[in-house]
């Protein structure tokens, strides 16, 4: 269900996307195993979707896809830096992976700051329905 954009929301949107550009220059930049490619264009098309999707919408399901995939984006460089991939040693930092760390927490910091700040008003909440005591067609 759509909500209404923040500040906070359009600043975890842009985040989002430059995360989405640091992705490309990853993909485009290294020398990678065939199976990191793959799972790099992976990332970037389900990463660029989510920010596609808080971009319109703004939806709880596009901020909990784009969380999701700042933490696999963060934690996968973190992997790479300290223990390195499968069939693959331990890789020196970069810029571009210290910005990918750094934008993976700045996207998840926005979300959660977005989501506790928004008053309780602006949340929709489910009412119950009463249930008639006669039916529509008696007199």
């Amino acid at each position: 269900m759509p909500v209404d954009h923040t500040v906070t929301s359009r600043t975890a949107t842009v985040a989002t996307m430059l995360l989405v550009l640091v992705q490309l220059l990853h993909l485009i930049s290294g020398d990678h195993a065939p199976y990191v490619s793959v799972l790099l264009i992976v990332l970037v098309g389900a990463t660029t979707a989510a920010w596609m999707e808080l971009r319109r919408g703004n939806s709880v399901e596009a901020r909990l896809a784009a969380g999701f995939l700042a933490v696999l984006s963060g934690g996968g460089m973190l992997l790479s830096m300290t223990v390195g991939l499968p069939g693959q040693t331990a890789r020196p930092p970069t810029l571009a992976t210290g910005a990918t760390l750094a934008l993976s927490v700045v996207v998840l910091v926005l979300l959660v700051a977005d989501h506790s700040g928004r008053s309780p008003g602006r949340r929709r909440s489910v009412q119950a329905v009463q249930p008639r005591n006669k039916s529509p067609y008696a007199s």
